[in-house]
């Protein structure tokens, strides 16, 4: 996280971030708040939903800028991508982290999960989210998953996790995976919301 400067943290720059992510690492894929405003865009044509929801300015929050979430990229090397903060986990946080080992997809943490994830769970999507900006993201339902696993939810948390869950039901007559593809994530969520850490 870093602070805001009008100055240096526009669309134009976060649109010129983008670019520099993608030529590193060219199957990235956008999650966090920047990946919900593309699939929100690519479903009901309004990336900035959640923002509105939620009160707040699509480039900041307070005064740190917004940070750009991606998977599938190396932590020591988007961290000197300027000039928003590139994370490559979810939540900032080793609670949960999706990683890409010989073209599969594993969902790992703190807690030793380490579980392949189907490759359907994980299709890219090419969507547009605030200010225009092309991105690779993933489907709803694999938003949602991620969002979930979370143990507990700032009130923050808690709207976007309903303003995903909304969009779902809207969703009506879409095609969807099946839930148990969704498994470990399920796992996941059990593993952070208990309250007694498991012993070894």
């Amino acid at each position: 996280m870093r602070n805001f400067y009008p100055q240096f943290h526009t669309p134009e720059t976060l649109a010129d971030q983008f670019n520099e992510v993608y030529a590193k690492y060219p199957e990235a894929i956008l999650v966090g708040s920047l990946g919900r405003a593309a699939i929100y865009n690519d479903l009901i044509a309004d990336p900035y939903r959640e923002f509105v929801e939620r009160g707040q300015h699509p480039l900041k929050k307070g005064v740190s800028a917004r940070d750009i979430d991606f998977i599938g990229v190396e932590a020591d090397v988007v961290a000197h991508i300027l000039p928003f903060w590139v994370d490559s986990t979810p939540y900032d946080d080793d609670s949960a982290r999706i990683v890409k080992k010989d073209s599969q997809w594993f969902l790992t943490s703190n807690k030793k999960l380490l579980e392949q994830l189907h490759p359907r769970v994980m299709e890219p999507v090419a969507a547009t989210t605030i200010y225009g900006i092309p991105c690779t993201t993933i489907s709803l339902e694999t938003h949602l998953a991620l969002h979930k696993i979370r143990g507990a939810f700032r009130s923050k948390d808690q709207t976007s996790l309903h303003l995903l869950m909304a969009l779902v039901q809207e969703q009506t007559g879409r095609a969807t995976l099946p839930n148990e593809l969704y498994g470990p994530f399920e796992k996941l969520h059990t593993l952070n919301n208990r309250a007694i850490p498991e012993r070894s």
